[in-house]
């Protein structure tokens, strides 16, 4: 929508509020000091409203404490880590999204495309900024410099209706898997049988170059058996229509900061920093014909895994101070210029 242009009130778009977020990772403290991401077995929710998180806490176990994350809006919340790895939930329409995204600290998403087309934001000639479709920008440059983003929005029928739940993963393993499943629920959802669906963290292994790696992933499951789902009475679907008020579309804001500061990805949590300086690895690797995973991971053993590091020798490799040639021992074989 252009700016300062005319919708009529009937074509905007309407959804839920927020009620919270479920989490899939923490924040603790590394041997160095520094705080970094860490992924856990059970699922973590945050809200700005006490009143379900105790009531989520009293279900599904743990304790409730004061969240405050400067970055987060609101930046005072509460949260829990249960001790469950699994919760009923309900799917909204138009519940599930996944975009190849950049976010910059200082100002917000940059970038949100589909591999073709990519909104971007440009200044107009009042300073302020619109948002503009453009080709593929990582296309142009022959480089991946986004993360793609999978975002599943859930109501939890369990609690207080306050609105909906959203869980955001970078994991190309939910990218795959989680519109497979949703799907199939949402044709049940047509079909008049509201599926029980579970929502559940799961813990996997996956080998590398460089050893095996553990990672969570989030998936979807229907506990009801087919022939229960034949056999039941139909209900109405929740949220089904162009404008129901549970029509989730996440919006491309600049001025938005980046209120996840910890996301899933593969192996690990990690910082939007940390998934930056990778995708600059990646590409590192790409121009010299290396394998990207393997590249990645020598680099981040042979940097401690400092992020600061990481990105000193994609400039000195884009400087051309020095040059991959391959691999040793797991380790990146340089060529000094």
């Amino acid at each position: 929508m252009k700016r300062h242009a005319i919708t009529a009130i009937a074509d905007i778009d309407r959804r839920a509020p927020e009620a919270g977020r479920i989490r899939l990772g923490i924040q603790t403290k590394a041997a160095n000091g520094k705080m970094r991401p860490a992924s856990i077995n059970t699922l973590r929710f945050t809200s700005p409203d006490r009143a379900i998180i105790e009531q989520i806490a009293a279900r599904y176990g743990g304790k409730v404490e004061p969240w405050d994350e400067p970055k987060a809006s609101p930046s005072h919340q509460w949260q829990v880590i249960t001790e469950s790895n699994e919760v009923r939930v309900y799917l909204p329409s138009d519940g599930l999204s996944t975009w190849y995204e950049l976010w910059k600290a200082t100002g917000g998403n940059l970038r949100r495309c589909d591999g073709v087309t990519c909104a971007t934001p440009q200044l107009c000639g009042d300073g302020d900024y619109e948002m503009v479709d453009v080709p593929c920008i990582c296309a142009a440059k022959g480089a991946l410099e986004c993360t793609a983003v999978s975002r599943l929005t859930v109501i939890l029928p369990e609690f207080a209706f306050l609105g909906t739940w959203r869980l955001d993963t970078k994991g190309w393993n939910a990218h795959q898997e989680l519109p497979g499943m949703y799907d199939l629920i949402q044709e049940l959802n047509r079909r008049g049988h509201m599926a029980d669906a579970v929502l559940s963290v799961e813990r996997r292994e996956k080998q590398t170059p460089t050893g095996k790696r553990n990672f969570v992933v989030p998936r979807l499951a229907v506990r009801t058996s087919v022939e229960e789902l034949q056999s039941g009475t139909p209900v109405g679907s929740i949220g089904t229509g162009a404008h129901s008020p549970l029509s989730v579309v996440p919006e491309l804001n600049a001025g938005v900061q980046v209120g996840d500061q910890v996301d899933i990805v593969e192996a690990e949590v990690i910082s939007e920093e940390l998934l930056e300086v990778e995708a600059r690895l990646r590409a590192d690797a790409a121009n010299f014909g290396l394998d990207e995973d393997m590249y990645v991971e020598a680099v981040k053993a042979q940097t401690d895994g400092e992020i600061a590091r990481m990105r000193v020798c994609s400039d000195k490799v884009r400087a051309e101070v020095i040059e991959p040639i391959g691999f040793a021992n797991n380790r990146v074989q340089w060529r000094t210029k």
